[in-house]
């Protein structure tokens, strides 16, 4: 294995997290367009292989276990907008030859990302919100961005995309459909963000920040990432990878940063709708510095 084989394989990964419509793909789109950064399409296949494989070994590497690896790797949820191929995928983890299992992962990630100079690789799945032991468990010292989005305006999202999925699409998001309920939804989710990331390299970004302030706010994680600016991310929109199965309710990440996005609720929410809201998610509306109208 070369030196940069080596050096690759021992990068610390980072994981965007947030309550669903926060922003998160958009981030994620953004940094994966940095020429050292790659961070795929979400698929939880980390942590849903993770006790099969846990003991992952060198040896293993030579063995029928990577078949077995493969077999279960391609059959993942949403693992498709990766674009394995089984021969292809093979090859590389056995000329990377990972001796644990949060090295082979790490392998998943840069074989996505083999034609550029990957300096550290990300994920983003607000699935993982759940999971926050067990990528801790694997990767002790990974970084995380925890992104914060106006809990009125996600209600708005919330709301909107009930009516405009159809009940058939393959990846449709599970979404609530009440005020209250996605007022205490968005509380639980990004309290139990900081509750369980409380002693680990986190930084936190507001979305109406990033689409309003958009140079200065990448910029912060580019340094907490130990990356340098590079002006491909400011043509982020142009290199979009989400896969046509998310798309549908993604359009945005297809565009420049939509400032008409911020403060929505203040004219798709009614007086009585924001009041529910702000009686139940108030303190932490106030604490991330979002004006209450109540």
């Amino acid at each position: 294995t070369s030196n940069a084989e080596i050096r690759l394989i021992s990068t610390l990964p980072f994981f965007i997290l947030g309550n669903p419509r926060s922003g998160t793909s958009l981030l994620r789109i953004i940094l994966n367009a940095h020429p050292n950064i790659v961070v795929p399409p979400e698929s939880g296949f980390l942590q849903w292989w993770k006790s099969k494989y846990k003991n992952w070994e060198r040896r293993d590497n030579y063995s029928d276990r990577l078949d077995q690896f493969i077999t279960d790797l391609l059959s993942s949820k949403k693992i498709e907008a990766f674009g394995l191929e089984r021969i292809g995928i093979s090859d590389y983890i056995r000329e990377c030859s990972p001796t644990s299992y949060s090295e082979l992962v790490a392998t998943i990630y840069r074989y996505y990302g083999r034609d550029k100079d990957i300096h550290v690789w990300g994920d983003k799945n607000n699935y993982y919100i759940h999971h926050i032991p067990e990528l801790l468990e694997l990767y002790p010292e990974a970084r995380f961005v925890h992104l914060v989005r106006d809990g009125r305006d996600v209600a708005c999202s919330y709301l909107e995309l009930n009516q405009i999925i159809e009940s058939e699409a393959k990846y449709r998001p599970k979404l609530v459909n009440t005020i209250p309920g996605i007022a205490e939804e968005w509380v639980d989710n990004n309290q139990k963000i900081e509750r369980e990331l409380r002693e680990c390299p986190l930084i936190f970004v507001r979305f109406e920040d990033l689409v309003t302030n958009f140079q200065s706010e990448i910029t912060k994680i580019f340094d907490f990432l130990g990356l340098s600016w590079s002006d491909d991310v400011e043509r982020y929109y142009l290199h979009n990878d989400e896969p046509e199965s998310t798309l549908k309710w993604k359009q945005k990440t297809k565009m420049e940063p939509q400032k008409g996005t911020v403060g929505r609720f203040l004219h798709e929410l009614d007086s009585s709708q924001i009041a529910t809201f702000e009686k139940i998610a108030g303190q932490l509306l106030t604490k991330y510095q979002y004006k209450l109208l109540n």
